[in-house]
């Protein structure tokens, strides 16, 4: 067992894990214990800040104290130039972890000179883990060892959770890396103990599994982390909770009673935003339990036993038993309105059976006689205690009760009762289900009611034990042995007791499928939801779906219709969630944009009454988890298209339609704008209370930012979501300027055998690497700085640059890159310049500048058409001053200049669609920066990405 050590940075707890992953070369106190992190050359003289920031934004293990402090990794870029104030400390011997060809980036602490991991140390406040564990090696986990660290305040364990930056993104081979997973303490996990929630089990086993059980190791191999390890109901049956005090609830009123064997693991998830999903075991039927808190959450976490998901395969035939319905009428109309929903999306008339009138009509000939329920209800270590104790095990009530029923049955009892259930299964399949397509797969499924209708609290008796008997609802499933799917449909209000105010309880559904793939399931359900505006993610904490969702939620009665509401969508986390962010600037580091959740510095508080925020444009799409906290945080008002016309959007201002609004958000480049530039007409009418205006795109050309920082009003663009798409672009225009990209593409689709013999002949002699040519960027802010980045480490390119304000040294000596103190300086030295600077009054390329270029060099423009003379610069393409041009930006768009597409024709200028930034990762980062923009300044915080705080009046 290794040694464990546990600190406090930022008042927070953490745990070092005691792996070494190699040594600074550096000296320092062998006592030392340092907060650091690790960050390749790159990243240490890029954007340092907007790094950091990004990393405390995504990652609950890192806190800005981390950042203090620097480690640098080995590679040949290492220098010893410092463009920061931070300490900085180099790594010298480095142990490389499974899945990485390097450490990755984020947060570590120095132990002395060694380099080990950060763990967070989260406190068990609802007391649903038996204890959390810790594993023994980090790249291929084998043993672990249970974390016997108490709380702060002592009266809890604590639950130690690695940071998100630590796994490489999912892949096939590892579709569940990074995920932390809690299992049920029934699970066999190498190294740790199993206690069945019994004193007595605990006593009489004390050694540690000397194996990990293959479920848990399969989780394991396919990059999954087991952060601890659940509690259960005593021997997966027990309802008193006496030898271990019950998990609490984070629902409600905060005292609601949860039953069953996967108790600890419900109670994790629901009040435990650092977990991810939660595995337990069906206590009854020895079947595992997934629970996770979305309906795509559980879909990614969930193992087909066919491998693929099933495409385009849907049920032929949905089967509501009316008997075995739930006494609740609440829950009754749930289901009606559910199998409404089942019927429209799948285009299938639901059967509703009385399962039992069918047996009688047509029963098994095993049974001619009796009635189903009739049937159906004919339906170990004890010793080794004794031995070792000389005394009584203890045993709670329920399983007492349970064992003494069963152990007077004989073996050929059982064998019948064996029989009785295969029989019924296979009546069942026949008769109820009746597959109407011939080998089909999830050809039915059945729609069943399930949990207790009834809300029971802690301090009420537990009901006595009782042996199930016939079938019913809760039943069903686990006879048939099927894969079932249970959730949460609505919610409904109930006076507590306890609290003395109202409070909501879940109304849950299960849907029962016997042949077919579990995801095929799960997909069909989430699908059929979302289509309907249905929630298909809970909350964490009081309410099962978020605060801005209860009323339109609970206002109508189930049954009664559905409408469409932004309560749909899911709760927002605290920050240990995953995050889908925006790209950092340059360089980035590679984060993961496939995970849900959307997390937010814990710092930013919004005031107590909720700003208002216009929204322009079409409804979000891409980032539903932010938007949703955005719509819990904010009241959100969206003018209609017709709404958003110059003429009447002017008469909606005047007539304060929309009220006194605090920010204006326009989260897409291609609606939003139908009111037309935004100049004194518009923004003379803006309510005294706008703070902040953020849109998409990384222009603003289109907005007087000069007079809405006059107003007071800060303008935030999202260039920075952009920035990585449009380098990567102007890469591709870059390399179509030296190779004759245009010439070569269009010689070859003629089809014309001498056209592609003389392209391939000479457009050797006039093509060239793009090695030790000298790059000019005109303008070297985040865009400039990746196209630079990219150029010079992947190309061997020089750079140069001419920009306002000189950057500083860090940004700068990566790149090695040469300030220009005028355009004219740039311009003679460069073979290749690129427009990448924001639009502003009239052009920078035209009939004066473009003599000043090199002879014969290369022109590409991502920046703006606006800033450039395109008769000028076709003159200069014609007089050979210029070689080639790819421009993707142009003055009239959508017309292109005519005499430029006459010389792209002769494969002399590559022109593009405005495409530069136009890739879905773009939008995803349009609409989460716009938001968090807005959020940071109505919070009091500082915008991301402001453009106009030189105008804002002080």
């Amino acid at each position: 067992m290794l040694p464990i050590t546990t600190c406090f940075v930022a008042g927070l707890q953490y745990l070092i894990h005691p792996l070494k992953l190699g040594t600074i070369q550096e000296t320092i106190n062998p006592d030392a214990l340092i907060p650091v992190t690790l960050l390749t050359t790159e990243e240490l003289f890029g954007d340092l800040e907007g790094i950091l920031d990004l990393f405390d934004s995504y990652d609950d293990v890192f806190v800005p104290e981390f950042g203090s402090i620097l480690v640098e990794k080995t590679g040949d870029n290492s220098s010893q130039v410092r463009g920061n104030a931070r300490q900085t400390y180099h790594m010298d011997q480095v142990k490389a972890l499974d899945g990485f060809s390097e450490l990755p980036s984020g947060p570590y602490f120095l132990y002395g000179p060694n380099l080990h991991q950060a763990w967070r140390l989260y406190d068990d406040e609802l007391g649903a883990f038996t204890f959390g564990i810790v594993p023994d090696d980090l790249g291929k986990p084998d043993e672990f060892q249970p974390l016997t660290s108490s709380s702060v305040l002592g009266d809890s364990v604590t639950i130690p959770v690695p940071s998100r930056l630590y796994h490489p993104r999912p892949s096939p081979q590892k579709p569940f890396s990074g995920m932390r997973v809690s299992i049920s303490d029934t699970i066999s996990v190498k190294g740790t103990h199993t206690t069945f929630s019994s004193r007595a089990w605990k006593s009489l086993y004390k050694e540690a599994s000397s194996n990990t059980a293959k479920y848990a190791q399969t989780l394991l191999d396919q990059g999954g982390v087991i952060i601890g390890k659940t509690k259960t109901s005593q021997f997966g049956t027990g309802a008193e909770w006496i030898d271990q005090q019950a998990p609490w609830s984070a629902r409600g009123d905060g005292y609601n009673s949860m039953k069953g064997g996967s108790v600890g693991a419900a109670a994790a998830l629901v009040g435990y935003p650092w977990l991810d999903h939660s595995i337990g075991v069906d206590e009854s039927f020895d079947k595992t339990r997934l629970f996770s808190r979305t309906l795509k959450g559980l879909l990614d976490f969930t193992a087909s036993s066919k491998g693929e998901l099933l495409e385009n395969v849907s049920p032929t035939k949905i089967v509501v038993p009316i008997d075995l319905k739930s006494p609740d009428n609440t829950q009754g109309k749930a289901i009606d309105d559910f199998v409404s929903i089942l019927e429209d999306h799948l285009n299938v008339k639901a059967d509703r059976i009385d399962v039992a009138k069918v047996w009688k009509q047509n029963p098994p000939a095993e049974a001619p006689k009796e009635a189903m329920q009739t049937y159906m209800s004919q339906v170990g270590p004890r010793d080794e205690y004794r031995r070792e104790f000389h005394n009584e095990p203890f045993a709670e009530a329920t399983p007492q009760y349970f064992w003494n029923q069963c152990k007077a049955v004989t073996e050929e009892e059982q064998r019948k009762d064996t029989d009785r259930i295969e029989i019924y299964r296979r009546w069942f399949d026949e008769n109820i289900m009746g597959s109407s397509t011939p080998n089909a797969k999830s050809d039915t499924i059945v729609i069943l009611p399930c949990g207790n209708p009834k809300v029971e609290h802690r301090n009420e008796p537990v009901a006595p034990p009782a042996i199930y008997k016939g079938i019913d609802h809760k039943t069903l499933a686990p006879v048939l042995g099927g894969s079932v799917l249970s959730f949460p449909f609505t919610q409904v209000p109930y006076k507590s007791a306890i609290s003395g105010r109202t409070e909501y309880r879940p109304v849950c559904i299960s849907v029962l499928s016997i042949q077919g793939n579990d995801k095929l399931v799960v997909q069909l359900i989430e699908k059929a939801l979302a289509k309907k505006r249905i929630p298909t993610e809970v909350d964490i904490g009081r309410f099962t779906f978020p605060g801005s969702a209860v009323n339109k939620l609970t206002d109508r009665q189930p049954g009664s219709g559905l409408s469409p509401t932004v309560g749909a969508f899911p709760a927002p986390k605290d920050k240990g969630s995953r995050a889908s962010t925006p790209r950092a600037t340059s360089p980035a580091p590679q984060l993961p944009f496939s995970h849900s959740g959307s997390s937010l510095s814990t710092k930013l508080a919004m005031p107590p009454s909720k700003p208002r925020v216009l929204h322009i444009g079409d409804p979000i799409k891409y980032n539903p988890e932010t938007y949703l906290r955005f719509s819990i945080q904010c009241e959100i008002v969206r003018p209609l298209a017709e709404e958003r016309q110059r003429t009447e959007f002017i008469k909606g201002l005047k007539e304060k339609r929309w009220g006194d609004f605090d920010a204006i958000f326009r989260p897409f480049w291609g609606t939003g704008g139908e009111m037309g530039k935004w100049d004194d007409e518009l923004i003379s009418l803006l309510p005294q209370s706008v703070k902040v205006f953020a849109s998409a795109g990384a222009g603003f050309d289109w907005a007087d930012t000069k007079l809405l920082g006059e107003r007071g009003i800060i303008y935030c663009n999202s260039g920075l979501a952009a920035a990585e798409a449009v380098a990567d672009f102007a890469m591709a225009g870059i390399i179509s300027t030296f190779r004759l990209l245009p010439w070569c593409i269009s010689s070859a689709m003629s089809g014309n055998e001498q056209a592609f013999s003389t392209n391939h002949r000479d457009a050797t002699m006039q093509s060239y690497n793009l090695r030790d040519r000298a790059l000019g960027l005109v303008g070297f802010g985040n865009i400039g700085q990746q196209i630079a980045t990219r150029a010079h480490h992947g190309f061997g390119m020089n750079i140069h640059y001419y920009d306002i304000v000189p950057k500083p040294s860090s940004v700068v000596a990566p790149l090695r890159a040469t300030h220009h103190e005028t355009l004219k300086s740039l311009l003679a030295r460069c073979d290749c310049v690129v427009l990448c600077t924001p639009a502003g009054e009239g052009t920078i390329i035209n009939a004066t500048t473009l003599p000043l270029f090199k002879y014969g060099a290369r022109f590409v423009n991502i920046a703006r058409g606006s800033l450039v003379d395109e008769e000028a610069l076709a003159v200069a393409l014609r007089e050979g001053t210029l070689s080639n041009a790819a421009l993707d930006v142009h003055t009239h768009e959508p017309k292109i200049n005519p005499e430029l597409l006459e010389l792209a024709k002769q494969g002399r200028v590559l022109l593009t669609c405005h495409n530069a930034g136009g890739t879905v990762d773009t939008h995803k980062g349009f609409e989460e920066l716009s938001m968090r923009n807005i959020m940071a300044v109505l919070a009091g915080g500082e915008a991301t990405t402001p453009v106009n705080l030189q105008f804002l009046k002080k």
